[in-house]
């Protein structure tokens, strides 16, 4: 049996991201999660479904549309392909400098 919360507490403290996780990676992967889950909804496929066609498993499917931020690229490549999708890089923000990788000198 589930302990109630007493009136007034605070909610548990949010998920860290971890350490090798890059700012707004987070953000991003459940973005491109959901739009697997609306395309795979828009053609009528199950998660089971998808995953067959994909070579993965439900399982991965679940992982990816979740936004779990260690999928592996090929299956999730996989899958963008099953759904008739492409996967393509834009230039953004940059987050990190060259210098962070030089080092002052």
């Amino acid at each position: 049996m589930k302990s109630k919360k007493p009136p007034g507490a605070a909610p548990p403290p949010a998920s860290k991201a971890t350490s090798s996780e890059t700012p707004g990676a987070g953000r991003a992967l459940r973005a491109l999660g959901k739009a697997i889950a609306t395309e795979r909804k828009r053609r009528g496929l199950s998660q089971t479904e998808l995953g067959r066609l994909s070579n993965t498993s439900i399982n991965f499917v679940s992982q990816i549309e979740s936004g779990k931020p260690t999928a592996r690229i090929d299956k999730l490549l996989s899958v963008l392909h099953s759904l008739g999708l492409e996967f393509r890089l834009q230039r953004g923000r940059a987050v990190i400098s060259n210098t962070e990788f030089i080092g002052d000198k």
